[in-house]
């Protein structure tokens, strides 16, 4: 040894350790519910663009949804 003491890395509490897992699934399902939200709401704008332009049938309950949907991610997203 070199004489210089490291001091050993300090140890976390059982509950410490619980509060941690806990806080990592939360994180994990925050992102898993905002990366679905995100790829919906992408399908659902590319569809109301399609019914709308293309087929000439718009689907006005697409825009609200939408609408709906994008707050949800925004929350989710603060959460984040």
């Amino acid at each position: 040894m070199s004489g210089v003491e490291v001091e050993a890395a300090p140890r976390i509490p059982a509950l410490g350790r619980a509060i941690e897992a806990v806080g990592l699934w939360v994180d994990r399902l925050v992102s898993t519910a905002a990366v679905i939200l995100l790829l919906v709401e992408t399908v659902l704008l590319f569809a109301g663009v399609v019914f709308r332009y293309v087929l000439h049938k718009p689907l006005v309950w697409t825009d609200e949804l939408n609408a709906i949907l994008f707050l949800w991610l925004g929350i989710l997203g603060a959460v984040m």
